[in-house]
């Protein structure tokens, strides 16, 4: 016969073994909701110029939480080996340090670190010892400053789609490799062009969307001066009243939604936002509306240009805010600049949250007033801080 105390404790180990089974089942459930939820957080994607003196931003300037993705470009191509500047080296170096010290601008949200290469020739592709080489340079460099990834920013793989494809699986099977005997983990993405001729001659996006992590997409140069000599939109949101036949296609509602069409998944498209506008010289001052003809000659301005009495706070300046395509113009004598501001990315970032896409992508963080010297809001970087306010 059993004692009836152990009869009791041995009653109870059932329900208690039960009970703690239950609550390790319980906690690995809520982990991986937790790692799902947070891999479909949306993200502020932000390219960061580090190749020149006069674009830097100084590193106590930098605010880490408005961004979740953190691009280092460019680095180039010599041969089929990646390198950058001794400048970039020494900027990326107290960049990652700073990252890893500051704690003002800590958040909850998981940050990333990548390196975006920006090239119009990789004719190394044709060769696969040659892409390992490439491959290796990239795993080389990222490892010296412990980055978390890697940006391909060909610009662009016409009439070479599958070798295009073909790169990004090779790259893919290296990180992977990397992942299952290092325990170290890279992300991948890439920089696509919404041009349709383009995407239609350049890429695979079914194929592409399952290779990389996000795609970048740079929804902005539908228009600037040396293509189409007559104002128009840098980055409308849809087409304006005049817009027609091909044209049309050039927007981000169009680029985005023909992504999605091609089989791109939601949740990896960032849509591009520019921190620069084209500046426009008319061949007629009184001519200044939409498809106004200019001279031609092109030149591109950062909002930080744009936003101060130089030009946007000139009495002089009248700025219009189309309707239809949802983003400013202004113009000054023979000057016409299009341009995103505070509106337009409000309506973008709102739009890009109700369409549930992956998040935005900013082109390039270092034309934002990251000091409040020239715009004057009291707020320093306006523009990201409103991607941060409503993308997060």
């Amino acid at each position: 016969m059993t004692h009836p105390i152990q009869s009791y404790h041995r009653k109870r180990n059932i329900p208690m073994g039960f009970f703690q089974f239950f609550l390790l089942l319980f906690s690995i459930i809520i982990l991986i909701i937790k790692n799902s939820d947070q891999s479909n957080q949306p993200k502020r994607v932000c390219y960061l110029l580090a190749e020149k003196p006069e674009h830097l931003i100084p590193i106590d300037q930098l605010k880490f939480k408005l961004c979740t993705d953190w691009i280092f470009s460019f680095a180039h191509l010599n041969g089929y080996n990646v390198t950058i500047s001794p400048l970039m080296d020494d900027y990326i170096r107290k960049v990652m340090s700073s990252s890893t010290t500051t704690t003002t601008n800590k958040t909850n949200v998981e940050q990333n670190f990548l390196i975006s290469i920006g090239t119009g020739d990789m004719s190394f592709v044709d060769n696969p010892k040659d892409i390992e080489k490439f491959i290796d340079s990239i795993i080389q460099l990222m490892d010296r400053f412990s980055l978390d990834g890697f940006d391909l920013d060909w610009e662009f793989p016409e009439q070479r789609k599958h070798q295009f494809t073909r790169l990004l699986r090779m790259i893919r099977y290296r990180f992977q490799h990397k992942l299952n005997n290092h325990g170290k983990q890279y992300l991948l993405s890439v920089a696509l062009s919404p041009n349709i001729y383009i995407v239609e001659t350049s890429y695979d996006i079914r194929s592409i969307g399952h290779l990389v992590d996000f795609v970048n997409l740079m929804t902005y140069d539908f228009h600037s001066p040396n293509t189409f000599p007559y104002t128009n939109f840098n980055s409308p949101l849809y087409a304006n009243r005049l817009d027609k036949l091909y044209f049309e296609y050039f927007n981000v509602n169009f680029a985005v939604n023909y992504m999605l069409q091609l089989g791109l998944q939601r949740q990896k498209l960032m849509v591009g936002i520019p921190f620069y506008g084209y500046k426009y010289f008319l061949v007629n001052q009184k001519f200044h509306n939409l498809y106004a003809l200019s001279n031609g000659t092109e030149v591109s301005v950062a909002f930080n240009e744009i936003c101060g009495r130089e030009f946007l706070a000139d009495p002089n300046t009248t700025k219009i805010f189309d309707p239809n395509s949802k983003v400013p113009y202004a113009y000054r004598n023979f000057e016409w600049i299009t341009y995103d501001d505070y509106e337009s990315i409000t309506i973008k970032a709102q739009w890009i949250m109700d369409n549930h896409l992956g998040g935005s992508m900013t082109f390039p963080l270092n034309y934002d007033d990251y000091d409040n010297q020239k715009c004057k809001t009291n707020r320093n970087y306006p523009l990201q801080s409103i991607l941060y306010d409503i993308i997060n």
